[in-house]
């Protein structure tokens, strides 16, 4: 591309105009509230909406893991080693943890299903027990994906959750995103 006199300068919006264009209802991020009954109507013939609800239901059958899972089982030859175990053990708390949230949220979203938030309140509980500066923080791409399934559940199930539930949750991803 050439960028000469006639080039239209792109001039972004202030961050007030930015902050002030999000919108103050909650979900907004995963779908728009009001955007969320045509999208169940919709999602519900395709087949990957099936695959979520199973998973969901598998899901829920598991125990939620503890940020005493990252700690690793044993040592490598050499430090070199045992760091690099040490992030393959927080990396796996981390991908079980943010991928099963996300799936019950995706789940909740696709049926509104009260047992869906019922088991992933339980988890985002667990998750604001855990030091966001901890083991599950050794790996950046499980903590990564901590804070992120953390986000999307706080948006999704912001109304139904108490303020005290919203603090330690929000806490829990500015710490991580941080």
């Amino acid at each position: 591309f050439t960028i000469n006199d006639q080039s239209i300068d792109f001039v972004p919006p202030s961050f007030k105009t930015l902050l002030e264009s999000i919108p103050k209802y909650h979900p907004r991020v995963m779908v728009k509230k009001e955007d969320w009954s045509r999208l169940q109507s919709k999602s519900m013939s395709y087949k990957e909406s099936s695959y979520i609800i199973e998973e969901a239901g598998r899901i829920i059958g598991m125990q939620i893991p503890s940020e005493r899972d990252a700690t690793i089982q044993f040592e490598g030859r050499d430090d070199k080693e045992t760091n690099k175990i040490k992030k393959i053990f927080s990396k796996k708390v981390g991908d079980e943890f943010g991928n099963s949230l996300k799936i019950l949220t995706q789940a909740y979203v696709l049926t509104k299903k009260k047992k869906y938030f019922n088991i992933a309140i339980k988890w985002m509980r667990e998750a604001t027990s855990w030091d966001p500066k901890g083991l599950t923080r050794i790996n950046d791409f499980g903590d990564a994906l901590i804070m992120e399934s953390l986000a999307v559940a706080v948006d999704v199930f912001w109304d139904q959750l108490n303020p005290k539930d919203r603090s330690e949750i929000l806490h829990q991803i500015v710490a991580r995103a941080n």
